[in-house]
């Protein structure tokens, strides 16, 4: 028996596994959400599915236990799909492939695993399908769209739940427990973009590159200080545009806001006999110099392109792109008055492209205060103004507030304590999640999230601790049975 084989008699990784085989980008859930009810329907659980492909289950609780007070758990369906650029991995059509290092589990494909929060769901397949774990009536929701808009939290149908506390599954590492997040909300800016300098003859066309930053999740690394690709594509352009003439005819980067963007492109055209190469070289070798430790395999690469025939944008429109990608919020806003080492309010220029007569720059800001995050969507209305351009905001959530008194959180630090011999870690995040949409709509009285550790997520480095997993499997046994 092969590691792989050995893993899949685990019942948590063996679903896991399952749900890698199901293409699940954000809006593309029916295929996933479908899976579900079908496995719920043959276990023979009370499930449902709504509009916004969310699935609701219940299950009774077991002997001498079918009165007590239900638990919720909730985990997320979707996934980010990120991957490197010479990745032909497809996420509508293209399973999730494993490759196992160790003690991780990695894609094989130069991708997002998708272990946020696939992992999750497949601990609470494992929990409904266990005939062995004490526990009181359990309820389920999984939604879709967690990681664009929220649709599902937004949508779901309350009446189904009576639960008034909940445990989700959408947290990492395992000795952390979250016990509170901050809430965001999606920046869209677009500026009209013109072309005005015509015939190209004598001007050479060179696709620029910057590559192999680390990334990461926009909230919880905003503050460690990795680099932004489209932010330094920005800086070498306007940084050759200081020794040379360059027309800007494309730029692009990033796939999502709520990860920080580790590629960007460019195509520009220069005349002929210009040193390109060497001023790239340049500011490569400065960039270095400024990187975090955790971006040291940055590579900024150029090369010819002769095949490329697109005009250039005219001179304004290539000030009012670079300004744009440079002036933009990004990063670190401001730091915790009352949490010391705790970001408050963070922005992240997550994607930025070409869309018709457009170009589009889509951020993410957040922030535990809405005021702050209204501050941060006027500055971008600013900034669109004197671009001539407009600002729109969508997918908005509310921060998940920090109880001082909670009885489901004390009973779970106290399991940990005393399994691990240490306290657990008890902490608000600087990222968002659903919580703070189900916690008000189901009127819950207490609520954590908790789940196994895993690394780099939104990022081709995504990686999931199997030890951990089957740690936190038990954990999670002897926290239903001690409800």
């Amino acid at each position: 028996m092969d590691k792989t084989e050995e893993l899949m008699q685990n019942r948590t990784l063996n679903y896991f596994s399952r749900l890698c085989q199901i293409p699940r980008e954000s809006h593309n859930e029916k295929a996933v959400s479908d899976f579900i009810v079908d496995w719920a329907v043959s276990l023979g659980l009370e499930v449902k599915q709504d509009e916004f492909l969310n699935v609701y289950i219940k299950k009774p609780g077991t002997a001498g236990r079918e009165g007590e007070e239900p638990i919720l758990f909730q985990a997320h369906l979707d996934m980010v799909c990120e991957k490197e650029s010479d990745s032909s991995h497809d996420f509508k059509t293209d399973p999730i492939k494993w490759r196992i290092d160790g003690d991780w589990i990695l894609s094989a494909d130069h991708t997002s695993l998708g272990a946020d929060c696939g992992i999750g769901v497949a601990h609470i397949m494992e929990i409904l399908s266990s005939r062995d774990i004490s526990h009181p009536p359990i309820e389920v929701l999984l939604t879709t769209r967690e990681e664009t808009d929220m649709m599902g939290a937004k949508g779901f149908d309350i009446s189904f739940f009576s639960a008034k506390r909940m445990i989700n599954l959408d947290i990492s590492p395992d000795n952390r427990m979250l016990a509170g997040s901050c809430g965001g909300i999606a920046i869209e800016m677009r500026i009209p973009v013109s072309y005005g300098f015509g015939e190209t003859q004598g001007w050479t066309p060179y696709q620029m590159k910057v590559k192999r930053l680390t990334g990461g999740h926009s909230g919880a690394d905003i503050h460690k200080g990795r680099e932004n690709a489209i932010q330094i594509m920005a800086r070498l352009l306007v940084s050759l545009s200081e020794s040379m003439e360059i027309r800007l005819a494309s730029l692009s980067g990033g796939n999502s806001r709520l990860a920080i963007p580790s590629e960007s492109d460019a195509v520009i055209y220069v005349s002929e006999n210009c040193e390109i190469g060497q001023k790239t070289h340049e500011f490569y070798m400065n960039m270095l110099e400024e990187c975090a430790p955790e971006d040291s395999e940055l590579e900024i690469t150029v090369c010819e392109c002769p095949q490329f025939d697109q005009p250039p944008f005219s001179a304004e429109t290539k000030a009012k792109i670079l300004s744009a990608c440079l002036l933009i919020p990004n990063g670190i806003q401001q730091m915790s008055s009352t949490k010391p080492g705790c970001v408050e309010s963070s922005s992240n220029l997550g994607v930025v492209h070409q869309d018709g007569e457009d170009m589009l720059f889509i951020s993410e800001a957040r922030s535990t205060y809405e005021s702050t995050r209204e501050l941060l969507v006027e500055k971008q209305k600013v900034l669109a103004g004197i671009l001539g351009g407009k600002v729109i905001t969508h997918s908005d959530y509310p921060a998940w507030i920090y109880r001082k008194d909670s009885a489901l959180r004390d009973m779970v630090y106290h399991i940990y304590e005393s399994r691990e011999n240490k306290g657990m870690e008890v902490v608000t995040v600087h990222a968002g999640n659903e919580l703070g949409i189900i916690v008000s709509k189901l009127g819950l009285t207490d609520a954590v999230a908790l789940g196994p550790t895993g690394e780099y997520f939104h990022t081709p480095r995504e990686c999931l601790s199997i030890s951990s997993v089957l740690k936190f499997e038990s954990f999670l046994h002897e926290i239903l049975q001690k409800l």
